[in-house]
């Protein structure tokens, strides 16, 4: 199953992708996760390994898979379940803002879970678009702190 959000951001790509590639920033903007735990490499650079704890259901294993400057990011998360690839690519669209697009495949595991991702289908598409909202609030958010402390 495939979910793809477009959002607009209002803040500059290099503050979007630093925020994107922040595991433990995560907490900030997604209210479903518990904690991050670093397994491997540093955190939000390719090659890096954490887990992703949520509130309710299973740990997701997350690891990013490359880093292209930026203007995309490509990661895997993993869990008995589900598996998600992501692909974020970002877009620098002038006068402090960015477009981002973020693409999300779905394999669920096992008949069982089959069913469910088959059935939920609206409802995992409607959570995609709310959590990346949240996040471009975020995003925002610390973009007119920072800009509001500056001299």
């Amino acid at each position: 199953m495939k979910s793809v959000v477009e959002l607009e951001i209002q803040a500059p790509r290099e503050k979007v992708v630093m925020l994107f590639n922040d595991p433990l920033r995560m907490e900030d903007w997604r209210p479903d996760v518990e904690r991050i735990e670093p397994i491997s490499g540093k955190l939000g650079q390719e090659g890096s390994v954490y887990n992703a704890f949520p509130k309710k259901g299973p740990v997701m294993v997350a690891r990013i898979l490359s880093v292209n400057g930026l203007d995309e990011v490509r990661l895997q998360m993993d869990s008995k379940p589900v598996s998600v690839a992501i692909h974020a690519q970002f877009s620098d669209l002038g006068g402090g803002k960015t477009k981002l697009v973020a693409e999300e495949n779905f394999t669920f595991h096992g008949p069982l879970w089959k069913t469910i991702g088959f059935v939920m289908q609206g409802a995992i598409r409607g959570s995609h678009r709310k959590l990346l909202g949240a996040f471009g609030k975020f995003v925002e958010r610390e973009s007119s702190a920072i800009a509001s402390h500056e001299p």
